[in-house]
């Protein structure tokens, strides 16, 4: 029971701002006091989200780049605003599909190049396809963030969102658990 009412409030809470929550810079929900624990392991292959070799099921959007740069990943923008997107589910880098209606918390490790701003999004895998959570990256050394949301569908998506010319992302260190 507690789990459920934990969850409806967040999605209360991710209704009532836009449909995005996360936690980080630019964030425009803070959870002062909640307490939200991970219960389930995290959901990435082994060594998907800490990028040992490669970019794995990570896929550029138009012809914008993607590298694996010293364990990370780094994305450049050429000529698509929405980065690179990699799908949540287990034919990808899970270890399992999402579960409909079940909280999952995404934390990674993000930073960009001087002066860029990138936003980094979890999205419903299903129509209407709505940004769950959506954290803003501006440091040009990682910080931490962290995105809620609960799933609609068997998988859902992990991308960036109003990348510009020249702008360029690292990411880091990325976990998917559920919650209770």
């Amino acid at each position: 029971m507690k789990k459920l009412l934990l969850q409806v409030f967040l999605v209360l809470l991710i209704l009532l701002n836009g449909s995005a929550l996360g936690a980080g810079s630019g964030s425009g929900v803070t959870l002062s006091g909640a307490s939200l624990r991970a219960v389930g392991p995290d959901l990435f292959d082994a060594g998907a989200g800490v990028f040992t070799s490669g970019t794995y099921g990570w896929v550029a959007q138009g012809t914008n780049l993607i590298a694996n740069d010293a364990n990370t990943l780094k994305i450049t923008y050429v000529d698509h605003s929405a980065g690179a997107n990699l799908t949540l589910r287990d034919s990808t880098d899970l270890s399992a599909d999402l579960v409909s209606g079940t909280l999952y918390k995404i934390k990674f490790d993000a930073k960009v190049g001087a002066g860029d701003s990138v936003n980094v999004t979890y999205r419903q895998g299903a129509p209407p396809f709505n940004v769950l959570g959506r954290a803003t990256v501006t440091n040009t050394e990682f910080q931490t963030f962290s995105l809620y949301g609960v799933a609609n569908a068997i998988y859902g998506a992990f991308r960036q969102e109003g990348m510009d010319s020249g702008e360029i992302i690292w990411l880091d260190n990325i976990t998917i658990q559920t919650f209770d």
